[in-house]
């Protein structure tokens, strides 16, 4: 197998799993709407707690959009760095057969 390099185990987790960040952002967007709505009849306190979280949700939506970005293209990265690591140890075994033959 010569010279490649072992990569480092990158396990994915529903925290870093592209598919699950995605639909775990999706799921925050459809619930912020819905508040929002109701947030036109809500007490005094529910407004105030709309108000602080939705000052961090502004903050912090650029950095969310940013990060569910890099998480997709660093799965991508991954991805095809375990095909080429499945295709170097594939053609490693190949050979393994030919010299037992």
């Amino acid at each position: 197998m010569g010279n490649e390099q072992t990569p480092e185990r990158v396990e994915v987790t529903p925290d870093t799993d592209p598919v699950a960040v995605k639909k775990r952002f999706a799921e925050l967007q459809a619930q912020r709407d819905s508040l929002r709505t109701r947030m036109l009849t809500a007490k005094e306190s529910a407004k105030q707690e709309w108000e602080e979280v939705e000052r961090y949700w502004r903050e912090h939506e650029p950095k969310l959009i940013t990060a569910r970005q890099e998480v997709v293209t660093a799965s991508k990265e991954v991805a095809a760095e375990l095909a080429k690591v499945g295709e170097v140890i594939a053609q490693g075994y190949k050979r393994i057969v030919a010299a037992l033959r």
